[in-house]
């Protein structure tokens, strides 16, 4: 097929569903009953699935005579012949196929474009071109070259008898050349840890990896190309499926102890995204030949700060057989290689926050050897975040803080703009109880008036009795008089003063109060808050106790609270945000629970004593 002068390599294929390869998308791409042309055979696995499973009628080409031996039952006629020397139309003389399959070849060949060429007169009108070729721009390939090496191999992307290497940009070029339409362009992906480059690719710095991973296609091993044949008019435009988008990976390990060490060749390697905030990882056990006496597990292969959220092991059936209790100190990292517990913002029960310094951290898990035993074909499953940097974690901390301060602010803002608006119905009340004052006042002063007008023309009618006969005939009159005289006397010494209601005793409520506490934060302040209500016994004054959970972030809290809410105690009621509404909006929640009871609002740090509420209500 290809100039190489050395021993020709038989490539042997097998097509399985359940581990996509080129020939898997090429097979799936040819529709049934269909006349196929396979240039290039190998050992002839693609023309089997196309003529047992697809019914189709295959021709074929080689340049090996031991693939030729190997493929010839699947052809209805295979041709021996090099590919740079013979002629595609002289091999198969009328004949039209409806697809031309070229797997893995035009890299074998010094000219590939004379081959493209002369498909087009072995393809029907409608016909289709479908090629496999590897990619050189892959990411463990440029990692290997950045490490100072080109290893040539007996088959992959450097198969010692590759000729010619193609990115997506040069073989688009190379099909555009030779009068092909490419229809569309499935990369083939392979992660880094199961290529043939991951020993020095996992060598490079992490920020280098970090990049390559990040380039478009720096995961596709293979480009699949389906294409027509277009017309000799140049300019027509090729269209394409975008570039692979891949995460950057980073790998962890689990070494196996025998004979009480652990070994390079004893161990699993398994890969993990950066950027995840929790991801699983699995390990098979039963790919170690023997059962570990204890494992020791490589987190990551650089350093940072990396949350351990979950360790399971669970057997062949998926059961779970061992769990790690999520307590950071039953690590018990005292032996372990540049792996420390850092502090942790969340409950120790939580997980642990590991730091991770140096190029190969790791530490033993807290597996004995008989648990390993009993379930050595199972499969261990770690629950991790991604190695970020300090700087990372301690800008995500600050961030998360200023969102804290952020709401709280709100919250601020919230309840001065209440206060504002109860200032603001106050005053206007008060000048309402003005305006009915000063009313009262003139109504007053009239009257006064009118009582005034009334004693003068008394006194205006005593002068004419004193000064008639009869009164001077009758002294009682005189007497009475007398009396009168004295107290009008009394009267202008005196100046009337403006008469004031009654005042009237308010009759205790019938109605309870409701004492209300917002909580938020601060189990410890909470707890002496409402023991401290609870244990007034000299109160007299009947209430109910409201307590508003206000969405706290705190889990201790929030169990406290509802075994409160669950004792027999009738005085207590337990309400829960589902969102955070600030201390305002969940004293207005509390207060709308009753349009009659008097109110009391306490912050979840007082406490109280003695007949507290019984002299507030007094002054109330």
């Amino acid at each position: 097929m290809s100039g190489f002068s050395g021993p020709k390599h038989v490539y042997l294929r097998k097509i399985s569903h359940d581990q996509p390869s080129s020939l898997v998308v090429l097979g799936e791409q040819i529709a049934p009953d269909s006349i196929v042309l396979d240039i290039g055979t190998g050992s002839g696995e693609l023309g089997r699935y196309l003529s047992e499973e697809r019914s189709c009628v295959v021709d074929g080409v080689t340049y090996s005579e031991q693939e030729a031996a190997l493929a010839r039952p699947f052809y209805r006629r295979l041709v021996l012949a090099d590919l740079e020397s013979s002629d595609l139309e002289t091999l198969f003389p009328n004949i039209r196929y409806d697809f031309i399959v070229c797997a893995d070849v035009l890299e074998h060949l010094r000219n590939p474009d004379r081959v493209l060429h002369a498909c087009h007169t072995l393809l029907s009108n409608t016909g289709k071109l479908l090629i496999s070729v590897p990619n050189t721009a892959y990411c463990g390939l440029i990692g290997e070259l950045l490490a100072g090496e080109f290893m040539y191999r007996t088959e992959g992307l450097l198969d010692r008898t590759h000729l010619r290497f193609f990115t997506r940009r040069s073989l688009l070029r190379l099909l555009s050349k030779s009068n092909w339409h490419a229809e569309a362009i499935h990369p083939l992906t392979c992660n880094i840890v199961d290529s043939e480059f991951q020993p020095l690719f996992q060598a490079l710095p992490p920020a280098v990896s970090r990049y390559l991973l990040a380039l478009p296609d720096s995961s596709a091993y293979q480009f699949i190309v389906r294409a027509s044949a277009r017309p000799e008019a140049h300019g027509t435009s090729i269209t394409h499926s975008p570039a692979v988008e891949t995460l950057a990976v980073y790998s962890t390990q689990l070494f196996a102890q025998r004979n009480g060490c652990y070994h390079e060749d004893y161990k699993l390697l398994a890969a993990a995204r950066i950027g995840e905030n929790m991801q699983w990882v699995e390990f098979d056990l039963s790919q170690f030949s023997h059962p570990p006496e204890r494992l020791r597990f490589d987190p990551a292969d650089r350093p940072g700060l990396m949350r351990l959220h979950a360790i399971q092991l669970v057997d062949e059936n998926g059961s779970l057989h061992w769990e790690w209790d999520t307590l950071a100190a039953s690590l018990n990292l005292s032996d372990a290689t540049d792996v420390t517990i850092h502090p942790m913002p969340w409950p120790a029960n939580a997980g642990a926050l590991l730091h991770l310094a140096g190029n190969d951290p790791h530490f033993e898990l807290p597996i004995d050897q008989q648990t390993l035993l009993e379930c050595r074909n199972g499969r261990l499953r770690i629950a991790l975040s991604w190695p970020m940097s300090a700087d990372c974690l301690l800008f995500a901390q600050r961030f998360a803080d200023q969102q804290v301060l952020s709401q709280q602010l709100q919250n601020k803002l919230a309840e001065q703009t209440t206060l504002a608006e109860t200032n603001a119905t106050l005053h206007r009340t008060a000048a309402e109880r003005c305006r009915n004052a000063e009313e009262r006042c003139r109504k007053q002063a009239n009257d006064i008036r009118r009582l005034q007008e009334q004693v003068e023309e008394l006194q205006q009618h005593l002068e004419r009795i004193h000064n008639s006969t009869v009164f001077r005939a009758t002294r009682p009159l005189v007497r009475l008089k007398m009396r009168l005289d004295a107290l009008l006397r009394q009267l202008a010494k005196s100046p009337p003063t403006p008469l004031r209601p009654a005042v009237q005793p308010l009759a205790p409520p019938s109605a309870p109060v409701d004492v209300i506490v917002p909580v938020y934060r601060g189990l410890a302040d909470t707890r002496r808050c409402i023991e401290s209500i609870l244990n007034a016994t000299s109160v007299r004054t009947p209430y109910r106790l409201v307590i508003i959970n206000d969405a706290s972030p705190e889990p201790d809290l929030t169990q406290w609270l509802r075994t409160l809410g669950k004792s027999a105690d009738s005085r207590i009621i337990l309400l829960e945000n589902e969102n955070n509404l600030g201390f305002v909006g969940t004293a207005n929640r509390g207060m709308s629970l009753s349009q009659t009871n008097d109110v009391v609002l306490l912050n979840s740090d007082t406490e109280v004593a003695g007949n507290w509420l019984d002299r507030l209500q007094s002054c109330a």
